[in-house]
């Protein structure tokens, strides 16, 4: 009796990862960000975001009630691990200055970013933002303490000169890592930021990320990427506490349009 034909069983479109740790900027940026990927890049996307307003690159922070495990010990990195087969993972480290307002210094701020470029492993694409030196050579003490007082109140500041000089030192140091490591980075220009030296502008946000992914070379700025309404997400990461209660969330928190949203 004759058999009958195989089934065509077409195997599964590859899926590329995409990991993005940063702060407030990659939170308030969150649905342009989406958009820019959905409009540059091409196929099925596994998005893994770890960020959150104050964020430290090693330390547990607490912001408004929510507290958050540094971005060295958040579950982005067993994600990224077990990531599924696709193209070359594309990663974005930003928003690298916050630890300063903690009192770390330059030195070992650079270090933790250079740990989280040791686990990325080959053949990762990487982009890096610098820290916005020049809105902030344009800033005087009083914005700096006014600044700082709002978003950080509860730490002892450092004086205004004795900042600059070590947001210089920062540029300096991760200038130099992202060259030794032949890591695109960018200087984000001051007219993206208004009397708030920290974020960028609403209106800027999408100029703004295409610019950073831009040093992707698998990144095409020009496409226009559509999104249905991303829900709110706000307190869903994996782990997080809010006003001192642990609340785990499962991820992803999102799908849509071949997308796939996870929060650490």
């Amino acid at each position: 009796m004759p058999q009958p034909p195989p089934r065509d069983e077409s195997p599964e479109a590859p899926v590329r990862t995409v990991l993005l740790m940063g702060a407030s900027n990659v939170s308030l940026g969150l649905r342009p960000i989406l958009r820019s990927l959905r409009g540059g890049l091409e196929g099925d996307l596994n998005v893994l975001i770890a960020a959150g307003h104050g964020r430290s690159y090693a330390d547990r922070t607490l912001t408004f009630g929510r507290s958050l495990p540094g971005l060295l010990r958040c579950g982005a990195w067993p994600a990224y691990a077990n990531r599924p087969p696709g193209p070359p993972p594309l990663v974005c480290l930003t928003d690298i200055g916050n630890d300063l307002l903690y009192g770390h210094p330059p030195a070992t701020l650079v270090g933790w970013v250079a740990a989280c470029l040791d686990r990325l492993g080959p053949g990762a694409e990487v982009a890096l933002t610098l820290p916005p030196s020049r809105r902030a050579a344009a800033l005087p003490a009083w914005q700096y303490h006014t600044a700082r007082g709002l978003l950080f109140p509860s730490r002892d500041p450092l004086p205004w000169d004795e900042m600059r000089r070590r947001a210089d030192e920062l540029h300096e140091r991760l200038s130099a890592l992202a060259e030794s490591r032949s890591v695109a980075s960018l200087e984000p220009p001051a007219e993206w930021y208004g009397f708030d030296p920290i974020h960028i502008r609403r209106s800027r946000r999408r100029e703004a990320w295409e610019r950073v992914f831009a040093g992707w070379r698998s990144f095409r700025p020009e496409g226009e990427g559509t999104l249905p309404r991303v829900p709110p997400v706000w307190g869903r990461a994996e782990q997080v506490r809010l006003f001192g209660r642990a609340r785990s969330t499962p991820q992803p928190v999102w799908r849509s349009n071949g997308l796939s949203l996870s929060l650490f």
